[in-house]
């Protein structure tokens, strides 16, 4: 599943492949994805990069995040704000 694009500066937007997000869907049910764009979002529901989806309300959400998002440098700001969504 990885790849040496994984780890180039060359783009900072991966797509996660459509059969291991199916096996987690069927699981979880998700509903929103929040570091996603216009060609890779795996939910109806996403935010892009302009739409700044940690600014974005999530409430009632089930939210999927590629763990390779932490390459974006801002995993730690998705986990905080996942946080903050439970309380």
């Amino acid at each position: 599943m990885m790849n040496n694009i994984m780890f180039s500066s060359r783009t900072d937007q991966w797509e996660t492949p459509k059969d291991f997000y199916d096996n987690l869907n069927s699981e979880f049910g998700f509903t929103l994805d929040p570091c996603a764009d216009e060609n890779n979002h795996k939910c109806k529901k996403y935010f892009t990069k302009e739409n700044d989806g940690l600014s974005q309300c999530w409430n009632g959400e089930r939210v999927f995040c590629n763990l390779y998002c932490q390459l974006y440098n801002v995993y730690n700001d998705y986990e905080e704000r996942s946080r903050e969504m439970e309380e």
